[in-house]
């Protein structure tokens, strides 16, 4: 570091490390409010190098780690006045190590306001100082001093960091009239920064944000998933080019086409492979724009020679075919007529995801009834047991919702099912006949209504039912 004479604020004490922690702390506090003096005063001084050697000196390392926390953020609130005073310069301008030390301090005060999460109350001692930190730290732009540095990539990973690090405990600590008017304070800032500092975002800090959209963290961490879905929701056109380069490079190192390294693949990853699926869908319902020009990749998948490839293809189009926003069935024929072609995969456990997505397909695809129907019906003659009986309980689940709407000899699919070569398919078929039977037969509604397309299909079950009897 270049040596600078240290020039303290009228009335402030010398400050150095040799000090008890309390004597030391007192002396801090004075400094503090003399700063906040100075800056409330606008008290500058004719020469912006005046306080350029206390600055250097509070950012000394043995302040920086310190072990007593108190000091620590003590310490951050003095550098914090320090830059408003320089505002919008920075106290080490002119430095040969400039860079360094604007990153080191940067980092350092990020951290230091992380302590906020750890808030059991408003009563706590260090409640009001920590407060006014955070918000002094992401009022005076931090992030724009470091527009210039080699090293801002790593300032702006820790100011992001720093926000979803705090939003988890808003509800507890948050100085807003409510939480969310708080965690929009948050998003404010994080937008400013996307918006101002795209060049500073790199893909470690998206793929931080990221990994809050998607379990386990989506369920476990309620207010970053509330922030980064925001967040990314009212950032599309600065992210969607970033996060389409991430989400395919992620496809090919989920591939299980080359298995040399998996390790390796896992790091560059950044998500694990098996969450790359769930990061696609979740995108999706954040906005399509995210994912639209990666969905063709997933053809390739649902085609691949690896049959947990194909599960978790077919898992996630069965997801977003079912969404009842947009209509990518028309928007992406290829992919729905790969995805069909599922249902009659060589692998058991593909078929049995395939037929168990039709009923909500059915549910926001009205229109490809016939198509759903007649997919369903070819896997009730599969040569396995286990499939027939799942196609029985996904027909009965149809059946019980709008029995009325189905095709005519939709429930021909369980009374063929009823004279099945196996003991425990027949028993399911039957059961279920009755089951529907009873449904719809103590319903007062339709009983009173007389409608005949439903008592018609009724006694096709009690017909069905009744032959196993002669």
């Amino acid at each position: 570091m270049s040596s600078c004479s240290i020039l303290y604020p009228p009335g402030c004490k010398e400050i150095h490390e040799s000090l008890k922690p309390d004597e030391l702390k007192k002396r801090l506090k004075e400094l503090w409010g003399a700063l906040t003096m100075l800056v409330s005063l606008d008290k500058q001084g004719n020469n912006n190098n005046d306080f350029q050697g206390l600055s250097l000196h509070l950012a000394a390392s043995h302040f920086l780690n310190h072990p007593d926390k108190d000091i620590r953020l003590l310490v951050g609130c003095c550098l914090i006045e320090l830059f408003k005073i320089y505002c919008p310069s920075n106290p080490f301008v002119s430095l040969c190590d400039e860079d360094q030390l604007i990153v080191t301090v940067v980092v350092f005060l990020f951290k230091t306001a992380s302590r906020m999460q750890q808030i059991q109350s408003k009563e706590d001692v260090a409640y009001q100082n920590l407060s006014y930190f955070c918000q002094s730290l992401i009022q005076t732009d931090f992030i724009s001093v470091c527009h210039t540095n080699p090293d801002g990539k790593r300032a702006c990973f820790e100011f992001f960091r720093f926000l979803f690090t705090i939003v988890r405990t808003v509800d507890i600590w948050s100085w807003e009239d409510t939480p969310d008017d708080c965690v929009r304070y948050l998003l404010d800032a994080a937008v400013k920064v996307v918006d101002e500092e795209m060049e500073l975002l790199g893909p470690d800090t998206v793929k931080y944000v990221l990994e809050f959209i998607i379990q386990p963290k989506k369920m476990q961490e309620p207010r970053c998933y509330q922030l980064a879905s925001r967040l990314l929701r009212e950032t599309v056109k600065h992210l969607d080019q970033m996060i389409h380069q991430m989400l395919q490079n992620m496809l090919v190192l989920s591939s299980e086409d080359s298995d040399e390294q998996p390790q390796l693949k896992s790091q560059q990853s950044g998500i694990r492979d098996e969450l790359v699926f769930s990061l696609i869908y979740e995108l999706h319902k954040i906005d399509h724009v995210f994912v639209s020009p990666v969905l063709p990749m997933l053809e390739l998948k649902l085609l691949s020679n690896h049959e947990r490839e194909r599960k978790r293809a077919c898992r996630l189009m069965a997801k977003l075919f079912s969404e009842t926003t947009g209509n990518l069935v028309q928007l992406q024929p290829d992919l729905w007529k790969a995805f069909l072609g599922r249902f009659v995969d060589v692998s058991l456990e593909v078929r049995r995801i395939c037929v168990a997505s039709v009923p909500q397909l059915l549910r926001t695809n009205p229109d490809l009834r016939d198509t759903l129907v007649a997919l369903l019906r070819g896997r009730s003659i599969d040569a396995h047991t286990d499939i027939r009986d799942c196609v029985i309980g996904q027909v009965v689940e149809l059946a019980k919702q709008e029995l009325e709407s189905l095709p005519e000899d939709y429930l021909s699919i369980l009374i063929d099912r009823s004279r099945d070569k196996d003991q425990g398919v027949r028993r399911a078929a039957l059961t279920s006949l009755a089951s529907i039977y009873k449904t719809y037969s103590m319903n007062a509604d339709l009983i009173k209504s007389g409608n005949k397309t439903v008592w018609s299909r009724l006694s096709q079950c009690v017909n069905a039912i009744m032959h196993m009897y002669f």
